[in-house]
């Protein structure tokens, strides 16, 4: 194995070499497309069957938006406002606990129920998902707040009706019955962007008693809006996706048609609020995952021409319908185009790997592409490669064995048919040589076979095959007298044979004798 090895190291210098183009010009290009552009030929998110939404928000009333136009969970807002709570007179006392942020605190949970991409037989493309579906959402304040006390210079707050479990306190409670929208966009495998919006018909209590009791009920709307981000991770059982998200958003409540006939006892008639927060949520959904489209594409960032083009021929046999079959079909014309470079490449790769076989594989499937630049620079190659081989076997024709110089000229041949009239030459010298060792061994058969192989390969052995064949006529006549000896009737017969064909002359006498002995054989 040394001495083959030793014979090639001399193709590893010398040899050009050929940058191919690859497919991204730029590492921040080969980043972008690996990691922020990997799911182009993703399936459409189709279904999200349920997601719930747990978030802590803050509140803020109509005069302090004003000044801040949309509430942002960062802000901190610790003003006193008040005007959040409409009341029947403007000279009554507000409630003083709104002062404090703390008491402008609301726990939300949302439940959003099977969320469908109704758009998807209308818009053909996978870039955007919109899906609509319905939502039920709760918020309620974390902190209750003492009423005013019922005193003469507070007229409007008046005490907890004794029937009632406690005291009433300001305590919110809003629930709301929505249609959801969601917009999301998924640029990576594991990773989505949700633009939500949500609006819908509101009723709650503004009123709780420090024994559970629910009073001063209402109706009215809830708006919200949100931005989140979400990992998502597949059911690699399932064909549905778990997916894990977290953001903020913004919007707001309002309670107009507040109903105090009962008791009579709160000046409040209306609720209007502006809730801002993060929000963290659970769900699951159908679709967007990755195909063996975008498996292709991964290949072409890699500069993996004809594994791109297998992993797309299979996604347009397989997804006829996809919204971007016809990028998909785009790209592999140009992988086609661009895989004369990856097959010289990887042939140099292997090349310099020492592995002759894979060399010549690629650099023959380089000589049959159209772009004549990579076929000129594959056949110079595979002509080199040739040319060292011949030579290395010519030099080191009697350090080898003849078995592994015939393999190695014939490797040459396959390469390139530059040297075919010099490898014959070759092939036909190891036959010749081939020959002698077994006629040496007393082989004659197989020994004049290989002489014939010799003249077949270079007719300029003709000569010395012959004088090598006379040699051989008078082996097989001592073959003939041993058969005599051990009483071999066929071996005889043959042996004469092949004499007989050997000899130079016409002898009547071995014709005689063989006639002889095949009327004996009967």
């Amino acid at each position: 194995m040394k001495t083959y090895l030793r014979l090639f190291i001399i193709t590893f210098f010398g040899f050009l070499s050929a940058e191919g183009k690859g497919w991204n010009s730029t590492t921040f290009e080969y980043l972008w497309n690996r990691y922020a552009f990997n799911t182009k030929f993703r399936e459409p998110i189709d279904v999200t069957p349920f997601e719930i939404k747990f978030a802590q928000l803050s509140y803020i009333g109509p005069d302090t938006k004003v000044d801040y136009f949309l509430p942002l969970p960062w802000m901190d807002i610790t003003d006193s406002d008040s005007s959040s709570i409409s009341t029947k007179n403007k000279n009554i006392q507000s409630i003083p606990g709104l002062s404090n942020y703390r008491n402008r605190t609301l726990n939300s949970i949302e439940i959003d129920f099977y969320k469908y991409n109704y758009f998807l037989k209308y818009f053909q493309q996978n870039v955007v998902d919109i899906q609509t579906g319905l939502a039920y959402n709760r918020i309620e304040a974390i902190n209750s707040i003492e009423l005013p006390p019922n005193l003469p210079d507070s007229t409007g707050w008046l005490a907890t009706p004794e029937e009632v479990s406690g005291l009433f306190e300001y305590h919110p409670i809003i629930e709301t019955i929505a249609i959801k929208n969601s917009l999301t966009w998924k640029p990576t495998h594991y990773f989505q962007f949700t633009a939500g919006t949500f609006l819908g018909y509101s009723f709650g209590t503004v009123y709780k008693s420090s024994g559970g009791d629910r009073y001063l009920w209402g109706e009215g709307n809830r708006w919200n809006v949100s931005l989140s981000s979400a990992l998502v991770i597949e059911n690699k059982d399932k064909n549905f996706n778990y997916i894990f998200g977290g953001g903020f958003e913004s919007g707001g409540a309002k309670l107009s048609k507040i109903n105090d006939n009962k008791y009579g006892i709160s000046p409040i008639s209306g609720l209007n609020i502006y809730t801002y927060g993060w929000n963290f949520s659970v769900g699951v959904q159908y679709g967007g995952r990755r195909t063996s489209g975008d498996k292709g594409f991964r290949r072409i960032i890699e500069d993996d021409y004809i594994g791109a083009i297998e992993r797309l021929g299979q996604f347009v046999r397989f997804n006829p319908s996809h919204p971007q079959i016809n990028d998909a079909k785009e790209l592999i014309l140009k992988c086609e185009q661009q895989l004369s470079y990856q097959t010289y490449n990887k042939g140099m790769n292997a090349l310099e790997d020492n592995d002759l076989e894979g060399t010549g594989y690629w650099l023959k499937q380089a000589l049959e592409t159209e772009d004549e630049n990579i076929k000129t620079l594959a056949k110079f190659q595979l002509d080199k490669i040739a040319r060292t081989i011949i030579d290395s076997v010519k030099n080191n024709i009697n350090t080898i064995s003849l078995t592994d110089a015939e393999k190695l000229v014939l490797k040459a041949k396959s390469y390139s048919d530059e040297f075919s009239v010099e490898a014959d030459i070759i092939r036909g010298k190891i036959y010749l040589e081939q020959g002698d060792i077994l006629l040496k061994n007393g082989h004659y058969s197989r020994s004049l076979n290989k002489y014939q192989e010799a003249v077949q390969m270079s007719s300029d052995l003709t000569y010395i095959v012959n004088e090598k064949e006379k040699t051989l006529a008078k082996a097989f006549l001592s073959d003939a007298s041993k058969g005599f000896e051990r009483g071999d009737l066929i071996f005889i017969i043959e042996s004469l044979k092949q004499s007989r064909k050997l000899s130079a002359k016409t002898d009547a006498e071995y014709d005689d004798l063989l006639v002889i002995l095949e009327d004996l054989k009967e």
